[in-house]
């Protein structure tokens, strides 16, 4: 079985499973009370392998808009369809969150660019460093 295909099946049962116990950010749910029930058809050597593999897909179903999560509420399924305002400020503030984490991860990056490029300039120019 290919990575892509287990990928697949992985986002498929999980997608399932939130859908049917997370429906919506008032019932969201933490990793804590939802890996105990997600990907038990899989053999994992650790706890932590298995944390890490439900974040892993449930990071693509938040990609694909399927999902919702946040620092305070957890994990949930985002309606297909929904008139309620609260469920669209939620799914807005998850992906927000999201936005000033990769933009602070971005600025880190420049950061440390920055940094080496000072010292691959200051190392050709043949200046030491002190």
């Amino acid at each position: 079985m290919t990575k892509d295909t287990r990928m697949g099946q992985d986002k498929a049962n999980i997608k399932e499973w939130l859908q049917r116990y997370c429906p919506g950010y008032k019932k969201a749910l933490t990793r804590e009370n939802i890996v105990p029930y997600v990907l038990n058809d899989r053999i994992f050597p650790t706890k932590e392998a298995k944390d890490r593999r439900f974040r892993e897909v449930a990071s693509e179903l938040i990609h694909d808009g399927d999902v919702a999560s946040s620092n305070t509420r957890g994990y949930w399924s985002v309606p297909i369809y929904t008139k309620d305002g609260n469920e669209i400020k939620a799914v807005l503030s998850c992906h927000q969150e999201r936005k000033a984490k990769a933009l602070s991860l971005i600025a880190d990056c420049d950061k440390i660019i920055k940094n080496f490029e000072d010292r691959l300039l200051t190392i050709t120019q043949g200046q030491k460093e002190f």
